[in-house]
């Protein structure tokens, strides 16, 4: 079981190298924060990056804030929204792997003009992209 520590989360607070990683079979690379490979390995959320990425192809807008809340029965509920707090897709999951942590965020950029994206913690996006997210985070 996978178990996410809070305090290791939150030092996560710079990119200091993106990643492009080969994670889902049949994906492009994706591109993610070192915070986002963090949640991936120990809290077991391959599933949560995944399903976030699957979903980019139904998304245009350029910034993304990913709320995933996890309840008791492991069920969970995965929700994006605009940069103006607007939702924009929702998706219930049966059953999650347990990462430790009742609730996630998670921010997904994209380039103008571009097809790539980078998922990456809230806090490392808020410090990467400054001005433009802070009112958002």
């Amino acid at each position: 079981m996978g178990k996410l520590n809070k305090s290791q989360l939150d030092s996560y607070r710079e990119i200091d190298q993106i990643l492009s990683v080969n994670l889902i079979p049949g994906m492009d690379n994706i591109n993610i924060s070192e915070g986002v490979m963090y949640v991936i390995t120990q809290g077991e959320a391959l599933w949560l990056v995944g399903s976030i990425a699957a979903l980019q192809a139904k998304i245009s807008d350029d910034f993304q804030l990913w709320q995933v809340e996890v309840n008791k029965d492991l069920s969970a509920e995965l929700t994006c929204k605009n940069r103006h707090g607007k939702s924009l897709i929702s998706k219930s999951i049966a059953k999650v792997i347990e990462f430790g942590l009742p609730e996630l965020k998670l921010c997904v950029v994209k380039p103008p003009g571009g097809n790539d994206f980078m998922i990456t913690l809230p806090r490392e996006a808020n410090n990467y992209y400054g001005d433009k997210l802070a009112p958002l985070l």
